[in-house]
């Protein structure tokens, strides 16, 4: 008997505790419930609408079982399905253009910016370059006016720091290696070529008078047609590769050689951007080992040259 009653007691008295307990906890959240929808508009919004809504309605916004047929959601993925993407070529363009747009232009000053702007443009439409327009310096600061549109599209000018350019050119050419005398030699003994090292010495220097040729060829192209020309790399640097996969890919990519170097219309190199070849384009498939190859063969036959000169 006594033993049935202590526990009766501890049974009331767990109970009692537990009320106590879940009315805290009621409480507690209540107010924090409270706290959340006190808060300002921005914090919380609900139905495409600013709001703050009481108790109710935040458990019904918690509640994931209770369907939102205040969202139109099928329009909401419709729209998300048809939404254009861009291309990387277009995401380059339009972040160069912003970022023009907004520190070059404040920096220089609006009307400053596009007077000039105005200037190149009119430059360029009269005498197809713009050569002697397209550079100022505005502070310590020298900046480029250049059209940043792709090839076939309307022209876009706008200003870029020609210390970022500088800065670009030599970072492609770091990614972008030349074909050292020791890849010569190396390919040459490895031929079991009876002089190595006469036909490397040879193969380095028609290498580099060819990149020299072709670089006088852009001269003369720009020079007779009043189009910027430039040596373009037909096989570019390796910009979306990894930093860790990069010594691989320089291992295989003919860089800087002159077997990957054309000449290529300004336009037409500015709209490529760093886009690898395509089957069938000039380039495809050129890898390092051909491209040391193809001024070994030169070489070789500079070699024989001298030696049928000197028998005559």
């Amino acid at each position: 008997m006594i033993i049935g009653l202590l526990v009766s007691e501890m049974l009331d008295e767990g109970r009692r505790r537990d009320a106590a307990a879940n009315t805290f906890a009621n409480t507690f959240l209540g107010a924090a419930f409270a706290l959340g929808a006190a808060q300002s508009p921005e914090a919380l919004v609900s139905s495409g609408k600013e709001a703050a809504p009481g108790f109710a309605n935040m458990q019904r916004l918690m509640d994931p079982r209770k369907k939102r047929k205040d969202l139109d959601l099928q329009r909401v993925a419709h729209s998300a399905r048809n939404r254009k993407l861009k291309t990387f070529k277009e995401f380059v363009e339009e972040a160069s253009l912003i970022e023009a747009k907004t520190s070059h232009r404040d920096t220089i000053g609006h009307k400053e910016y596009d007077a000039w702007k105005d200037e190149v443009a009119s430059h360029h439409a009269e005498h197809g370059h713009t050569k002697g327009v397209s550079k100022r310096t505005f502070g310590d600061t020298e900046y480029e006016m250049r059209n940043k549109a792709g090839s076939g599209k309307p022209k876009v000018w706008a200003a870029s720091k020609v210390s970022d350019r500088k800065a670009s050119s030599k970072k492609r050419r770091e990614n972008l290696k030349p074909i050292s005398d020791d890849e010569f030699l190396s390919h040459a003994k490895r031929n079991l070529e009876p002089n190595a090292k006469e036909v490397a010495a040879a193969a380095a220097d028609v290498e580099r008078r060819g990149m020299e040729r072709k670089t006088t060829e852009a001269q003369k192209a720009t020079k007779k047609t009043g189009e910027p020309h430039d040596v373009d790399h037909m096989n570019p640097q390796p910009t979306r590769r990894r930093p860790e996969n990069q010594p691989r890919f320089q291992a295989v990519s003919p860089g800087d050689s002159n077997a990957n170097k054309r000449v290529l219309k300004r336009s037409e190199n500015t709209g490529k951007q760093d886009r690898p070849p395509k089957k069938g384009e000039p380039g495809y498939g050129l890898t390092r080992a051909a491209a040391i190859k193809s001024s070994i063969e030169g070489g070789k036959k500079l070699l024989s040259k001298i030696d049928s000169a000197l028998k005559a």
